[in-house]
């Protein structure tokens, strides 16, 4: 099952947690939020814990 990661725009506040805590897996976005690169990255770095507002969620890309 291939785990992916997605930043929820709406729960973003840009405070830069996750790009510090997880600079290989996350990155900043053109509009000033983050964005994952690297979902394999994040899951290391603690994946939706990762992110103190509970921007980051994890997402199901397992076909059914």
């Amino acid at each position: 099952m291939a785990v992916k990661f997605k930043v929820i725009k709406e729960k973003c506040i840009s405070c830069g947690v996750c790009i510090t805590s997880c600079p290989e897996g996350a990155d900043w976005n053109d509009d000033g939020k983050s964005k994952i690169i690297n979902s394999d990255k994040i899951e290391e770095c603690g994946g939706e814990t990762l992110c103190p507002y509970g921007a980051i969620e994890k997402v199901n890309t397992e076909k059914k």
